[in-house]
């Protein structure tokens, strides 16, 4: 008699399906955001998508919704009836320490991280009119502006999408197609949600594997969500009027193409999130293997 099936395994169909749930319902719900501002504001509907994605704290009310919406489903499907929420969720205690080494790994890995996004634009340049609407966001022309990016980007941002896809997919992939599929599939699928340009994908690619791996090697989402907080904190909190970096937060000139980050910090910080990866691994046990296939 076959097993019974293991209700906390994701095919990957289903993967594929919860992550263009969560793009499309983002969409749709920053569609529905324009239309309040246009109708209640009576504003035309191009003047009102602007004021919409100028705002960070209703961007991260818009993912934070339809997150929330992808990630009940999911539970709902793919629970175990004996399991509580924060083990479906792979919200497994950490030390304080590991978790400290989360944050200081994912803020080490940004510039890597922006520096092949610049690599990249070499090839894919991205849009003047996006690139100033990603400096808009993080431009803090007053401490609400500035509360208003770290509560997005470090704290709804980490949150909605580590419980989804390292929470849920690579979980539930891992059960139904052992570590290395689940980590190559849920890296993918993390980028493919990020594709607003190619030098994103690149960047969200890469930081879906670090991001996977750690999840595998410490079987908790408290890990990554601290890793990728570290991560989206450091454009927030490094603005160009506190410690210009080229290439990072001080554009090239017009029509220059993108500018580079010196090749030594890109080098020192990555010494530093590997080091801080390593004392990781060596903090956390490794987590059990009881969900493999």
């Amino acid at each position: 008699m076959a097993a019974p099936r293991d209700p906390r395994s994701v095919s990957l169909l289903g993967a594929v399906t919860f992550t263009v749930a969560s793009v499309a319902l983002t969409w749709a719900f920053l569609q529905g955001a324009v239309a309040l501002q246009s109708l209640a504001r009576g504003l035309p509907w191009e003047a009102a998508r602007d004021r919409v994605t100028r705002d960070a704290l209703g961007l991260a009310l818009v993912q934070a919704g339809a997150f929330a919406c992808v990630l009940f489903a999911a539970v709902r499907l793919h629970a175990r009836d004996d399991e509580p929420l924060r083990e479906t969720l792979g919200l497994r205690p950490l030390p304080v320490r590991a978790a400290l080494l989360a944050l200081v790994a994912g803020a080490a890995l940004q510039l890597p991280l922006a520096e092949l996004a610049n690599l990249v634009q070499r090839v894919a340049p991205v849009s003047a009119d996006l690139l100033a609407r990603q400096q808009r966001l993080l431009d803090a022309g007053s401490p609400a502006v500035a509360l208003a990016a770290f509560v997005s980007f470090v704290v709804v941002a980490p949150l909605s999408e580590e419980l989804l896809f390292r929470g849920v997919l690579l979980r539930g992939l891992r059960v139904t197609h052992g570590r290395a599929t689940a980590l190559a599939a849920s890296s993918a699928l993390f980028a493919l949600a990020h594709l607003g340009a190619w030098s994103a994908l690149a960047y969200a690619l890469l930081a879906g594997l670090v991001l996977g791996a750690v999840a595998l090697r410490t079987g908790s989402t408290v890990a990554t969500i601290a890793l990728h907080a570290g991560v989206n904190a450091v454009p927030v909190l490094l603005p160009a009027r506190l410690l210009p970096i080229r290439g990072f937060n001080v554009p090239a000139a017009p029509d220059a193409g993108p500018a580079h980050i010196a090749p030594s910090l890109v080098i020192a910080s990555a010494l530093v999130a590997a080091l801080a990866l390593g004392l990781l691994a060596r903090t956390t046990p490794a987590a059990d293997d009881e969900d493999d296939s």
